[in-house]
């Protein structure tokens, strides 16, 4: 490297400090990927045992993380389909499938190929082939531009991807070649030093792990409707998993300086993988004891020294297939100078202008630092959280609330999507997933076991409400699996068991179970998470208590979280008859109106737990005879309802409170809950029935 002065050793360990404060450290790396991995392994589990002959993947920033709160970066998921193989040659063709040969010419720009149909595939294929400048055969990239984008989710296509702005989602569909292409062969077979990155295990899956052919072709080449970009995005992500630290904080810190200081000036010229090629071709030449934090500045300096030399030279290989040229077309000469101008400011000063940024207040933290170094006092802007926990916490818990959200989606999924005898079908879906344990990647018997606790308390809850609605008490099948779902949380799975329980008469042991749910809230900190509602209460200015996570990375997975306790309507015979009528909560008009993706739950009957726990405790404590326990129920209840800020379900619990009024005969009180639920949402409510039904009582003088 270059002489750099002694100072920046000292400003090197003060802008670890601070992106680790931001998230960018090894805990909340290892969270990032552990969690990304575990949703790949739901979604592709998901479209097994669904017959859905597709993979997913994620890939990008939040899977390897490369990112922060403020960044918002966005999630990156590529699908593509099982029946179509890509080969290179004819050994890699099997029989069944539509096999596309991948055709590289001398026409054909650097990274992109042509695709050939191989042998009969499907013959809706047949007219998506088209004519190139020679009059060869080849399918058009638009093949799979032509699935439309989902209107109910905000989706719009942005080149290859259609983007769910909603939920900043890029979805991509493309097709897969098992094998490594031939024009990035390069990387995994010269010669390098032993013990350099990128390590052998490194080539090892690079060359096993194959490679995508994704639907966009060259903007720059006559025959563009013809071209399919290969992208490496697997061995990709395999590199960047295997940075150390200060390579992650980096890159991290590239991408900053990128969206804060380059972007504004000078647009979108200059992209993340631009920086990400750069980078590693950069880390080839730099032995691994340079990247240490006291060095974070002049690596970092090292990195934009690069990136200006190959704006200059208005050249940007692409790390596995170095013939691609990412700048290609994106920078006139103009914008070239007056980006090399702005990288020779930023190298000159010592990347000084990152004390100005103020994405997840960077610049005012780093600031900071030197000012206590200095032993100088410093007035700090009282809306950027100075709690150095709180940004780890906030991803922490936001990543956990992803997690809750593809389960809940699994288990809606497999409840309506091509089932029609959901209680006789579902015992051998799940047999199905136990046995996909064993299968695939080392994530996924974790994906598949966390998935497990949840399907199997919905599996078991709908056939008790099929023995319940025959007039039998819960099976043995029931109740395995009912048992082996309550631990999917700290008290939705135990809950669902109880109100099982409930319903088959089984009083005793229902006040059993539940006095266990509250002890568990009272003896540990417990958040509530929901996937129902977009609403997201958990925000920087908030106090995430420590207690809701665990310190220890090897206890992943084992946290202290209560998400809401959901039946479907192969469930009803399971539900309190009082929550069953959320489960028709919306008028003709309103269910014409929603989306079934987005709001499809609005057919199911949905509680947070807390309330649901004192609700059952109220008609357990009834039927059981207890008048101060009914007493001191329906008070916790209530108070839940006006207290507690973490309510995602609040109308509803209204709406039970209004309903245990009833039955103690406090209708005033019960139409004041009724109201209070209106005000709460006005709209997809069954409150409004309620307060009819009440008010039409109360007319004919029947309560």
């Amino acid at each position: 490297m270059f002489h750099v002065p002694n100072y920046l050793h000292n400003a090197s360990n003060r802008l670890s400090q601070t992106l680790s404060e931001v998230g960018v450290n090894d805990d909340m790396r290892f969270v990032r990927q552990k969690t990304n991995l575990l949703m790949e392994r739901m979604d592709c589990l998901r479209s097994t045992v669904c017959c859905h002959d597709s993979l997913v993947y994620y890939f990008g920033s939040q899977t390897e993380g490369s990112t922060t709160v403020g960044l918002g970066s966005d999630k990156d998921k590529l699908m593509c389909t099982t029946r179509v193989n890509v080969v290179q040659n004819i050994a890699e063709c099997i029989e069944g499938k539509c096999n596309l040969l991948i055709v590289e010419n001398e026409d054909t720009p650097p990274g992109y190929c042509y695709l050939k149909l191989f042998d009969l595939g499907p013959r809706s294929f047949y007219d998506k082939f088209g004519y190139d400048q020679r009059g060869n055969c080849f399918l058009q990239n638009t093949f799979l531009h032509d699935i439309p984008a989902d209107e109910e989710l905000g989706s719009v296509r942005q080149g290859p991807a259609q983007t769910i702005e909603q939920f900043d989602i890029d979805h991509v569909r493309a097709f897969r070649c098992k094998s490594w292409p031939n024009m990035a062969r390069r990387l995994v077979q010269r010669n390098r030093p032993h013990n350099r990155w990128p390590y052998d295990h490194m080539l090892k899956y690079s060359h096993q792990t194959g490679c995508f052919v994704v639907p966009t072709g060259n903007s720059l080449s006559e025959n563009e409707k013809y071209e399919w970009r290969i992208s490496t995005s697997q061995a990709e992500r395999c590199y960047m998993f295997n940075m150390n630290i200060t390579q992650l904080r980096c890159y991290t810190a590239l991408k900053i300086i990128m969206k804060t200081i380059i972007r504004p000036l000078l647009g979108a010229a200059l992209t993340s993988f631009q920086c990400k090629s750069m980078m590693m071709n950069l880390l080839e030449n730099l032995n691994i004891q340079e990247w240490t934090d006291d060095r974070l500045i002049e690596c970092l300096i090292s990195c934009l020294v690069l990136l200006k030399a190959c704006v200059a030279s208005n050249n940007c290989p692409h790390y596995f297939i170095p013939k691609n040229n990412l700048l290609v077309g994106r920078i006139d000469r103009r914008g070239r100078s007056d980006i090399i101008q702005e990288l020779g400011d930023l190298i000159n000063d010592g990347c000084r202008k990152l004390l100005s940024v103020q994405v997840d207040g960077i610049g005012e933290k780093f600031t900071m630092k030197f000012y206590s170094f200095l032993g100088y006092s410093f007035q700090f802007d009282p809306t950027v959280p100075r709690d150095s926990n709180k940004a780890q916490l906030i991803v922490f818990c936001q990543l956990f609330r992803r997690l809750f959200a593809a389960k809940m989606m699994f288990v809606h999924l497999i409840s309506i999507e091509g089932i029609q005898d959901g209680s006789k079908a579902l015992p051998t879906v799940v047999g199905n997933l136990l046995a996909l344990n064993f299968v695939g990647n080392k994530t996924a018997p974790e994906a598949a076991t966390l998935m497990n606790s949840v399907l199997c308390s919905t599996v078991g809850s709908m056939i008790a409400s099929s023995d319940i609605f025959d007039g039998n008490a819960p099976t043995q099948d029931a109740m395995k699996f009912l048992n082996m779902g309550i631990s999917s949380d700290m008290a939705a799975g135990r809950l669902k068991l109880a109100s099982v329980l409930y319903c088959a008469g089984k009083i005793n042991d229902v006040e059993k179970i539940l006095n266990d749910i509250e002890s568990r809230y009272g003896n540990d900190t417990v958040m509530t998470v929901c996937n129902c509602r977009s609403t997201d209460p958990w925000n920087a200015e908030d106090s995430i208590p420590d207690e809701v996570t665990m310190s220890d990375t090897d206890t992943f997975g084992k946290l202290r979280f209560a998400s809401g306790v959901s039946f479907n309507r192969h469930e009803i015979h399971c539900v309190p008859v009082p929550l069953q009528y959320e489960m028709f909560r919306c008028t003709d008009e309103e269910i014409k109106c929603r989306g079934d993706i987005l709001y499809g739950w609005n057919d199911w009957a949905v509680v947070d737990a807390l309330p649901f726990l004192y609700f059952l405790q109220y008609l357990t404590f009834k039927q059981l005879g207890k008048e101060n326990e009914i007493e001191n129920a329906l008070d916790r209840l209530a108070e839940i309802i006006v207290s507690e800020p973490m309510l995602f379900h609040r109308e509803t619990a209204m709406n039970l409170l209004g309903q245990c009024m009833e039955m103690e005969g406090h209708t005033d009180f019960a139409f004041v809950c009724y109201s209070w639920s209106l005000n709460e949402c006005d709209t997809h409510n069954v409150a409004r029935w309620h307060a009819c039904i009440l008010l039409w009582k109360l007319f004919n003088a029947i309560l």
